[in-house]
């Protein structure tokens, strides 16, 4: 994830998407683009029940569930 953030911005988000993919998060919701960008390059090392998704995804996943879609 490494780009041109602030110095210690890295080991934080790295540090929030371990946390939510260690207590079994089902979604990581994030407006930072940078994360959204790589979020198929982080799939290959989250576990496949953890999404990363931006705030209205998140919604439109909801919207889906409670109309019977998923």
């Amino acid at each position: 994830m490494q780009g041109n953030a602030a110095p210690g911005r890295h080991a934080a988000d790295a540090s929030h998407i371990s946390e939510a993919s260690e207590t079994g998060c089902a979604y990581f919701i994030t407006n930072d683009k940078r994360i959204l960008r790589k979020r198929d390059e982080l799939a290959s090392v989250l576990p496949a029940t953890l999404a990363i998704v931006d705030l209205n995804e998140f919604f439109e996943i909801v919207d889906a569930f409670q109309s019977g879609g998923l």
